[in-house]
């Protein structure tokens, strides 16, 4: 008779044959062991667990949960789902206002908490894809058992991806999911950039914009000679007032665009002509010294020289300027000289006061404008002394041109700033004596853009009550004449005194031609040094004078500020992307697992337990030839150990009396045989009826279980059963002999 002691280790059962020992001495140790053995019945008995070997049927809840990729499958169209939902709620909102959505909530939340969502979803697949993986890895040929712990290590999140990536293991679809898993950083971030707050401004309704557009200056001055206000309006512009001149916009919101228009502006145009100017007649270039020593020996009458030199542009009329000099003797000679400081001037019409324009004018290109309305030139001069000599220099020369026209225009306003941008420039033409069907005949500036026609016009020849008339008189007004600068001394025929007592002064003053000319405007010029600026600033005054004498107008749109939704598509791809490789990679392994034909094990981890320990058998009564336990066919293998593998010699202390411990063995550990499928259904299934239990031992925690059969009798007392008699303990004498 054979006993079978099977520890609760992972080792296989340890046999012990018949033994002719001392029965004496067994017989001494049968009192403190049966203590024991009472112990350890009581603690057995004490929390039973079943054990049983008949299968026991999935329910369709576990076969639907765990024997296919129905949750992969789900969490698959999900993240489709909310990534549809992302774009749907995006799509919604793209250039749309923010929303004012309850309890302070955002778009941007939405979208985070979709993401979020998306995310978890896309980890799901991908945790089931590389655990799935786990189970593939080790189809085709043995491996490391330890690849299990990186397999599972990155199925929990990139970290783990990492180092499975780093380790080399796992087929090429566990190293895309494990790519996928390791960009899911990204892919939150790379969502929340979708978005973006723009402001802009929208349309109000409800409210018109509107700006003035003059077709033609129709300002009446019957009886009224050089008192138009345009005269005014050009020397504000002169002073640079140009800005007042103009009337602003009617923008009821201080944010409003227009489109496109057409307006009648005074153009100016300047151009520098210094190196193409000519000088002639009596030009100013003397010894004064000579003059002042000659004087000196005269009969002291006072005297007065006039030099007048001419100054020619390439086209125009010519302007002649005089530099006097004026002597008077007392003690020492005292001497001025008055030059033309600047000096402006027409060009291209009669210079005369109250000349009729259209009797003179000159059908030629200034500062580039072919046949200007008006054109005017202007000389920079200043006078040179050098040592002996005395001279009028020239610094620069201007030529500029005046004309209406029809400028397009782009304005805008912008926090009640307006701003005026012109894309296109028609200048007309000027037309004389024009007879029309009605009889009447006509002379000045007209245009015709889009069917509109533009004009300034005279009626007839010398019509001083004209509107081209009064724009010419109101620019000759503003800028025409001279600044005339005075500088004198006293010189002494003595050298000594005269390094003693010189003295040296200068003085300025403005003055025009006959006529009713102000020297307002040259007061303006002296003062800015920049005759193109001030000529730019007259030319804005008067497209204001114009604005302001019509009503016409053009239509706009008050605008209101608004943040508005944008949606950057672009970066929507990473995301995209990852989902869509998520799942790709998905496919490839539910593909390959069916090739394999491998069962869905997924993340159990039951299968280890279940497939790597075949079922053993308790023992039975018999003795083999050898005079050792018999084992009955039905034993099995624990973890793989065969237990007919065992040898006593493995363990000879145990078959010496002397080494005998009075510490009983708790029963043996036994796994159920009743695993007939791959599926994890049936796996979960009967694991649940696996009863077992960690109990303390001495110092050793041992699992404890006890087998059931199914026809509720127990198999130790059926395979003992014929054995004879049992102790206290449940063994039969002989057995109980064996144990000790």
């Amino acid at each position: 008779m054979a006993t079978c002691i099977e520890y609760p280790s992972f080792h296989s059962p340890i046999y012990f044959p018949p033994s002719s020992h001392d029965l004496l001495y067994k017989r001494s140790k049968l009192a403190s062991v049966e203590e024991s053995a009472s112990d350890f019945s009581a603690m057995t008995s004490a929390t039973p667990h079943h054990h049983s070997s008949t299968p026991k049927i999935p329910s369709w809840w576990s076969r639907l949960s765990l024997d296919n990729w129905a949750w992969e499958i789900g969490a698959s169209i999900l993240c489709l789902c909310i990534l549809a939902a992302i774009a749907g709620v995006l799509f919604g909102y793209n250039g749309r206002t923010v929303p004012d959505l309850p309890d302070g909530l955002t778009l941007n939340a939405i979208i985070s908490f979709l993401a979020t969502l998306a995310k978890a979803t896309l980890m799901v697949v991908l945790a089931a894809a590389i655990r799935q993986e786990k189970w593939l890895w080790f189809v085709d040929e043995p491996r490391p058992l330890s690849t299990v712990d990186a397999f599972e290590e990155a199925s929990r999140g990139p970290l783990g991806s990492l180092m499975l990536l780093l380790s080399r293991r796992g087929s090429i679809r566990a190293f895309v999911a494990a790519t996928v898993t390791i960009l899911t950083l990204g892919f939150e971030p790379f969502i929340q950039q979708l978005i973006v707050i723009d402001v802009r401004n929208v349309p109000i309704d409800s409210a018109t914009a509107s700006i003035r557009t003059p077709t033609s200056y129709n300002e009446s001055v019957v009886g009224n000679l050089g008192g138009s206000s345009l005269s005014l309006n050009a020397l504000i512009g002169a002073f640079g007032g140009a800005t007042g001149a103009i009337p602003d916009p009617v923008c009821p919101s201080g944010n409003c665009t227009w489109p496109a228009y057409n307006t009648l502006a005074m153009c100016t145009v300047c151009q520098d002509m210094t190196n193409q100017t000519s000088l002639a007649g009596d030009m100013f270039n003397i010894n004064l010294t000579s003059h002042l020593d000659r004087f000196s020996r005269s009969n002291g009458t006072p005297t007065t020289t006039t030099w007048t030199p001419r100054y020619s542009l390439p086209q125009g009329n010519a302007v002649d300027v005089s530099v006097t000099l004026d002597l008077t003797l007392g003690s020492s000679v005292q001497w001025f000289i008055d030059y033309p400081r600047r000096v402006v001037w027409p060009l291209n019409i009669d210079p005369s006061p109250n000349s009729g324009w259209t009797f003179s004018w000159d059908n030629s290109t200034y500062a580039g404008i072919p046949g200007p309305l008006f054109a005017m030139g202007y000389l920079d001069l200043d006078l040179g002394l050098s040592g002996d000599q005395a001279s009028l220099a020239m610094h620069r020369a201007t030529e500029c041109a005046f004309t209406p026209c029809v400028r397009t225009m782009d304005t805008a306003v912008r926090g009640g700033q307006t701003a005026s941008n012109t894309t296109a420039t028609e200048h007309g033409r000027v037309v004389l004596d024009q007879h029309h069907a009605d009889g009447t005949i006509t002379s000045g500036w007209t245009a015709r853009v889009n069917a509109t026609d533009y004009s300034v016009l005279d009626h007839g020849s010398g019509d001083t009550q004209g509107r081209a008339y009064l724009l010419i008189q109101a620019l000759r007004i503003a800028l025409e004449g001279n600044t005339t600068y005075s500088y004198g001394g006293y010189w002494y025929p003595d050298p000594a005194q005269q390094a003693v007592d010189a003295f040296n002064y200068s003085a300025t003053g403005f003055t025009q031609t006959a006529g009713p000319w102000s020297s307002a405007g040259q007061q303006a010029i002296d003062g800015a040094d920049d005759f193109s600026a001030v000529v730019d600033g007259v030319g804005r005054a008067l497209t204001g004078r114009f604005q302001q004498l019509q009503t016409s107008v053009a239509l706009g749109t008050a605008l209101r500020t608004e943040a508005i939704v944008v949606v950057r598509w672009a970066w929507l791809a990473y995301p995209l992307a990852l989902v869509v490789s998520g799942l790709a990679g998905l496919l490839l392994t539910i593909l390959s697992t069916h090739r394999h034909r491998m069962a869905v094990w997924k993340e159990s981890t039951l299968p280890l337990l279940f497939r790597f320990m075949r079922p053993t058998t308790k023992t039975r009564a018999g003795t083999d030839s050898s005079g050792g336990a018999g084992l009955s066919a039905g034993e099995g293998e624990v973890f793989g150990h065969d237990p007919r593998r065992r040898k006593e010699q493995d363990h000879p202390s145990l078959t010496n009396p002397n080494d005998i411990t009075t510490t009983p063995i708790p029963r043996p550990l036994t796994f159920s045989n009743a695993i007939t499928t791959n599926k994890v259904s049936a796996i979960v299934t009967q694991a649940a009826g696996e009863n077992v239990q960690l109990r303390r031992h001495d110092t050793f925690w041992v699992l404890d279980s006890e087998c059931v059969d199914p026809d509720g009798g127990d198999k130790d007392n059926e395979n003992n059963s014929g054995s004879g008699s049992r102790n206290k303990n449940g063994l039969s004498d002989t057995d109980w002999n064996r144990h000790v």
